[in-house]
């Protein structure tokens, strides 16, 4: 929730020191927004890393400065061309250096369990609970295990892990939550 203001912000901010691109920043900032939420860059990844993005947010950072560099090729003068690419090439290192306080926030606030996915394991058995423990055991990643899913429910899960409960819906075997103990 918090990368695109950040990206617009950090993508308009040149505009302070060179007003005279502040059309040609915008129309760049919608592009760039544009082109990342429709590759999903901005649903939750499970493991976080500005190195594991950056050549795919490069790519569209240029295309989208090159669409606008050409408009503004086409409209105006050389020196305007010029400057507004001088004038992108601190919007995308301000761009980098967002996503990398945005990243580092959201680690922290994983790591502090303020932010949470919640989480519901399909499949049972000792694996299941191993897998619960270190999600648990892992707050990086941002998971809560809510419950499990599991076709055939035995008794000896609950000895293993107290503090779950079974309990059925309609068209799943068994569903475990962690509410009561078993």
């Amino acid at each position: 929730m918090i990368v695109t203001p950040v990206d617009v912000v950090t993508l308009l901010l040149p505009a302070v020191w060179a007003p005279q691109h502040i059309r040609a920043l915008t129309a760049m900032a919608v592009l760039v927004c544009m082109a990342t939420s429709s590759g999903h860059p901005y649903r939750a990844p499970l493991h976080l890393s500005v190195l594991d993005t950056l050549p795919n947010l490069l790519v569209r950072l240029w295309t989208a400065a090159a669409v606008v560099a050409t408009v503004t090729a086409l409209r105006h003068e050389q020196e305007a061309v010029t400057s507004f690419l001088i004038t992108v090439l601190a919007s995308i290192a301000l761009f980098l250096l967002g996503r990398v306080l945005t990243t580092h926030l959201v680690l922290w606030a994983r790591a502090h369990r303020l932010v949470t996915h919640r989480t519901l394991l399909v499949g049972g058995g000792n694996l299941a609970l191993e897998l619960a423990t270190i999600i648990g055991r892992s707050p990086q990643y941002g998971l809560q295990v809510v419950g499990f899913v599991e076709d055939a429910p035995t008794t000896t899960r609950c000895r293993v892990r107290p503090g779950w409960a079974r309990s059925r819906i309609s068209g799943t075997s068994s569903v475990r939550t962690r509410s009561t103990p078993c």
